[in-house]
């Protein structure tokens, strides 16, 4: 399975280990900061590559700290293109009960 990993900046580590591990499960793993080229790059240039990157995928898993404007474009994106959606892992936060109560499982089938 092709795989995208939404991910904050702030939480490249945690989406560095989930890709790690689905790729030894034998997927292949999309993941925006290491794989979208970021320096020398318009925001523009960010969202079209990110947006081929989720319509290479066949489904996206979310790892969010609820306040990235680029991760709430990228799922955006991803809602858009019928691409489900996992939750992966979120920083807790009263106000996001809808996201935080579906980590493990699909935001969108």
């Amino acid at each position: 399975m092709k795989i995208f990993i939404i991910h904050s900046s702030g939480m490249t580590k945690d989406a560095l280990a989930h890709a790690e591990k689905l790729e030894s499960e034998g997927h292949e793993t999309y993941v925006p900061l290491r794989d979208t080229e970021q320096v020398l790059t318009t925001e523009a240039d960010i969202l079209a590559n990110n947006l081929r990157g989720i319509d290479w995928s066949d489904e996206c898993h979310l790892i969010w700290d609820l306040s990235s404007q680029g991760t709430l474009f990228d799922m955006g994106c991803a809602y858009a293109l019928g691409k489900p959606i996992q939750v992966v892992k979120t920083k807790k936060h009263h106000w996001t009960k809808f996201v935080t109560n579906r980590e493990g499982g699909l935001l969108v089938e």
